[in-house]
Formats: C-alpha cells, sequence, structure tokens
C-alpha cells in the first residue's frame, strides 16, 4: 500500500515482501562497495593515491546505502524523503560520517563508564549505545554534518577533484588529479574500512546473512 500527497511525496507499508526487498539490495549494495573498496586498494598498491581515494569514497557512499537500506527494513520505514537521499551523493556522505561520529561518541561514552576490551567495547556499543543517545544529543552531531556535506556538499567537491580536471571560464586548468598525495589515499581508506565494519555490524544486529569483504588497514 501506498500513500501520496500533493508535493509528490509518498510513503509505504513495509509488508514482509518490502522488507525482503530492503533487506536484498542492502547487501547488493554492500557487496557492490567491497568491489569498489578493494579496485581502491589496487589502485592505492599500484601509487595513483587520486583514483584509490575517489574509489574510496564512492565504495563509503555505497556501504551508507547499504547501511540505511537495511536500517529502513529493521525500522520498517520506506517513502519519498528516504528514497531521494539514497540517490543523492551529499546526503549519502552524510549518512556514512554521521554513522562514524554516532559510533564513536556511544563507543567514547561506554568507555568512560566502563572498563572493556576492543571486542567487549563494540559488543557494548551494539546492545548498550543507544541509551547514551537522545535527540538533543543526536542533533548536536547530525546539523554540523548536513551543512558540511549536503549544503556545502564539501566531500562530494574533494571527490570531483580527485576524478576531474576542473576548467575555469577563461578555459584554463584550475586543478587535476595528477597521481594524488599517499596520505589523503590512507585517510579515504580507512574512513571507508570504518564505516564497512559498522554495517557488518548491524548486519550482525538484525540477522541478515552476509559474506565479509576485504578489510584494509
Amino acid at each position: 500500500m501506498i500513500t501520496q500527497d500533493d508535493n509528490n511525496s509518498w510513503t509505504k507499508v513495509v509488508t514482509p515482501s518490502l522488507r525482503k526487498n530492503l533487506r536484498e539490495s542492502s547487501l547488493c549494495c554492500y557487496r557492490n562497495a567491497c568491489e569498489i573498496f578493494e579496485e581502491s586498494f589496487i589502485l592505492y598498491e599500484s601509487e595513483r593515491y587520486s583514483r584509490s581515494a575517489a574509489l574510496a569514497i564512492l565504495a563509503e557512499e555505497e556501504f551508507g546505502k547499504a547501511f540505511f537500506l537495511a536500517n529502513c527494513s529493521f525500522q520498517s520505514r520506506w517513502d519519498s524523503v528516504i528514497w531521494k537521499a539514497l540517490n543523492g551523493h551529499g546526503e549519502k556522505q552524510a549518512i556514512s560520517e554521521g554513522m562514524i561520529q554516532l559510533m564513536e561518541f556511544m563507543g567514547s561514552e561506554i568507555e568512560k563508564s566502563s572498563s572493556f576490551s576492543k571486542l567487549q567495547r563494540e559488543q557494548a556499543i551494539s546492545t548498550f549505545g543507544h541509551l547514551y543517545l537522545n535527540k538533543e544529543r543526536v542533533n548536536q552531531i547530525i546539523e554540523p554534518i548536513k551543512r558540511k556535506y549536503i549544503k556545502k556538499r564539501q566531500r562530494d567537491k574533494m571527490k570531483q577533484n580527485l576524478f576531474y580536471v576542473s576548467i575555469n571560464k577563461e578555459g584554463t586548468v584550475v586543478s587535476s588529479p595528477g597521481k594524488g598525495i599517499q596520505l589523503d589515499a590512507e585517510k579515504c581508506i580507512k574512513k571507508t574500512d570504518g564505516i564497512k565494519k559498522i554495517v557488518e555490524l548491524h548486519y550482525n544486529e538484525i540477522n541478515l546473512s552476509f559474506e565479509c569483504g576485504p578489510t584494509h588497514n
């Protein structure tokens, strides 16, 4: 069943069939992200750092999409707002950054109040992390990310600059990717690997069967 208003926004009831579709789509995005991520690392090893970093950001977006789709199946929500977000580069980059910052916040709060090994800490975040979040704290994390990633498109501009030659109005080159900087590629790969692990943690939480892709530290 679908409801729609005059602004062309819509909401669908998440039936068992739709939930299955969302989970299958999430897994498809996850597998694609793993392939892109692996190609990013191959380029890194070939010292093609600009392309490596750009592909790592693309994989980051795809992992974020995989997380979002899986979460929609779990939260029983599917509507035009989410669907549009999944088709916007800035929105997907914001999702990924939000995932990381929320996990870091929950981890730091758990670390302050308890003593866990690294493995226990990850399990504690999964089990108790939500207890440290409230609407105010979530907004404090999310709002700056929206400004940076969606309104200003800083991450997406970075990705574009890593891929393309930029030309100004006089017809001359403003910037060219070249081979790139190794540290930039390393940072992008590290971030994407962190997002990948968050997706896999969420899959375990909702009992979604998957096969782990490659990890690069």
